[in-house]
């Protein structure tokens, strides 16, 4: 004859194992980093990120007006094998979506440090900022200090770049260059849905 209460003793047993196991997985998960690529929700809409390798600290890539994940991919091949990289995809860019909010500075600061957090990835961050992201970087810096434990800027753009510029070029040639960068823009703006540059 059965023993009614052994046996839903062992049932009960084996689905509280059952139970810790997939709560240890889960918690697992949750800790873990984002690995990989793909899209991750930051509140409404979605960016594009690229983390590859292990380590500490995390090496986060922004990239010029217009540019995408890929412009830093030779770098981060290299570096990835030493530490975590992280390129991603600004909102409006290639394959992330558009943000219904402002595109100031501060505001891609922001998505950039809800994106790594809904990735799990954990500071100290280095960033590595060309051109125009280099604006992204240093209010990143100055908003979240204390996750940042540098700054490599790369041909920055600072807010009195074409003040320093207007000292050394006639005025035929400053129009020139604000023609130029104004053909750059539109190009960018091809290829992207970010917003306003101004």
């Amino acid at each position: 004859m059965i023993d009614h209460k052994r046996f839903e003793r062992i049932i009960i047993g084996f689905l509280l194992l059952i139970a810790i196991g997939v709560a240890a997985l889960y918690i697992s998960d949750a800790n873990t980093p984002f690995s990989g690529e793909g899209r991750l929700d930051i509140g409404g809409y979605s960016l594009y990120i690229k983390s590859e390798g292990e380590g500490s600290p995390t090496v986060v890539f922004e990239t010029d007006i217009g540019g995408n994940y890929m412009d830093w991919s030779l770098v981060r091949e290299e570096i990835k094998t030493e530490t975590r990289t992280v390129a991603y995809d600004r909102a409006g860019i290639r394959q992330s979506d558009k943000s219904p909010l402002p595109r100031t500075s501060e505001q891609k600061a922001a998505e950039l440090h809800r994106l790594l957090k809904k990735a799990r990835i954990k500071p100290p961050y280095i960033l590595v900022a060309e051109g125009y992201g280099g604006f992204t970087a240093r209010v990143f810096a100055s908003k979240y200090p204390k996750e940042v434990a540098g700054i490599i800027l790369v041909n920055p753009i600072g807010e009195k770049s074409l003040k320093v510029i207007e000292q050394y070029l006639t005025k035929g040639e400053l129009e020139e260059i604000k023609a130029g960068l104004k053909e750059h823009v539109k190009q960018a703006g091809k290829y992207s849905q970010d917003g306003s540059y101004d």
